[in-house]
This record gives structure tokens, sequence and C-alpha cells, in this order.
């Protein structure tokens, strides 16, 4: 409600913090599960005042506060959202590699063997990363019962969690699982085949005869049950061409490759040379591709 950010904000001033707004994640999208945890633990401190003073005026609220509280202010609750951030955070850079425009798929073996990296060294309990996060827990903790009013009877024992156990038994199994599954997705017969799509980059484009006729069989032979082998012509065809593109416009390259695929009868071979020649003389053309 608008009562309740309002106070929330109210708090993050107290703490000179900027105001932050929760966000809620996508089921499946890791960078809007890395802005939520983010969002969360940047004010984690400022959220538990917050649902300490709404469960304190012990009204139609308090209960569904103090539940939140309690789950929040768990040690063991606090260690997982805050070991999760990096976790999250290298699958979502993996993620946005792969995603942009600009994606590059050479360079897709290097994202994945860098995220890889990344999360065999989550896999350390005794790494910098966990080491901060205890000391920020236990900057919570102190924070929390500062600022305890009434709930000692609550809250009595909830510190006395062993997180190396929750590391164990919680944070390590999930990070294997996340290794497995992007090493699954990810073997090397498929960034083999991702690898063929380079053939697409104009910048790999030469003058070689056989310019990727190997990367198309392999790209046919996956898709067999979708491409039969007339895409072998049709990338032949689409490499003369492609090859010729700076002299002539997208318009009769297109025209061109057409009826070439197509197989038009009324333009032999011979005829459709001369197109091309005369496209060639009549005016040097450059295309942006």
């Amino acid at each position: 409600s608008s009562v309740r950010l309002s106070l929330f904000e109210n708090i993050q001033d107290i703490f000179r913090n900027q105001h932050i707004k929760l966000i809620q994640p996508g089921d499946t999208r890791w960078l809007s599960i890395s802005l939520a945890i983010r969002s969360l633990l940047q004010s984690y401190q400022s959220l538990l005042i917050t649902l300490e003073n709404v469960y304190n005026k012990n009204n139609e609220d308090s209960a569904e506060a103090l539940g939140l509280y309690n789950i929040l202010s768990n040690e063991g609750t606090a260690f997982i959202l805050h070991a999760l951030q990096p976790i999250v955070d290298t699958l979502a850079t993996l993620s946005k590699s792969i995603q942009t425009k600009a994606a590059d798929f050479k360079q897709l073996q290097d994202f994945v063997t860098s995220a890889l990296l990344r999360l065999e060294q989550l896999k350390d309990y005794c790494s910098d990363d966990y080491i901060a996060i205890i000391k920020t827990i236990q900057k919570l903790s102190l924070t929390s019962s500062t600022n305890r009013i009434s709930r000692s009877s609550i809250t009595k024992d909830k510190w006395q969690l062993n997180v190396n156990e929750v590391f164990s038994t919680k944070v390590l199994p999930f990070i294997e699982n996340v290794i497995n599954n992007i090493q699954a997705r990810f073997e090397h017969s498929t960034l083999n085949l991702l690898n063929c799509f380079t053939i697409f980059d104009m910048e790999n484009l030469n003058d070689n005869k056989d310019y990727g006729d190997e990367e198309i069989r392999s790209i046919q032979q996956h898709y067999a049950n979708d491409i039969d082998e007339s895409i072998i012509h049709e990338w032949k065809t689409f490499r003369t061409y492609l090859l010729a593109k700076n002299q002539l416009t997208i318009q009769h390259v297109d025209q061109l490759m057409r009826i070439s695929i197509e197989g038009e009868d009324t333009l032999n071979e011979e005829i459709k040379e001369e197109i091309i020649n005369y496209w060639k003389k009549l005016k040097p053309r450059r295309l942006a591709v």
C-alpha cells in the first residue's frame, strides 16, 4: 500500500539509502531474478525495520508482517538470499551475453567457461564472497536486535542456525545443479553446431569457393527433419550473390537469388550473368549489411 511504501521510504531515508522499490522477478529470466535479489538485499535492513514497525502497530497487517519478518530475519534465510546474489548475477551475465543483438557465437564458449569457473569458485565456503556475506548478516542481526521492542520470546533461538550446514545442504547443491544444467545445455556438440552459424557473420565472409559448405551440411544434418539437402544448393546460390553485394542493390540481389533458388525457366545462367555485369558497370554500389 502507499502507506507502507511511504514508511519503507522514510526508513530508507533514516539509513541514508536510495529509495529502492522491491522487484517481483519473472519465473524464467535470470536477469529479472538477479535484479529482484539485488533490490531486496540493498534494502534488507530497511525492510526488516519496516516490517517490525508494521507488526508492532497491532492492526490487521500485524500477523502477516510478523510472519514475513520472522522469515527474513532468520539467519539461514538471510544467508541463502545473500548467497544467491553472486550466483544469479553470474547467470544473468551469461544470459545477457547470449541474448544481445551483438552476440558472437565465437565467444559463446568463453562466456560459458567464464560462468562455470565463477560458479566453481562459489562452491568454496571459505571464499571471500561468503566471508563478506557472513559479516553482512551479523550486522543485520545486530541491527534487528537493537530495534526489537518486544519480540525476544519469538526470536530467542533464531540466530543459532549453523550457516555452514545451510551452505552444505541448500546453497552447494543448488550451485552444482546449475553447473550440471549449463554443461548439459552447452555440451561440446551443441557449441560446435552454434559455431556453424558464424558463416552468416559478414566479417567472416571470404571468396573461398567452399566457404560455409561444411557448416551448412552440419546444420542440415542436425535439422534433417525440417530441412532437406536442397539447402546446400540454396546456400551456394546465396554465397554467390553475397560476394557481389557491394555492386548490386538489395532489391536486385533478392531478385537474382529468387530466380536461382526457385529455378525460373525464362532466365538462363547467361542472362543472369548479363544482369549482374550490367549493374556492376552502371554504378559502383555499396550496401550496409
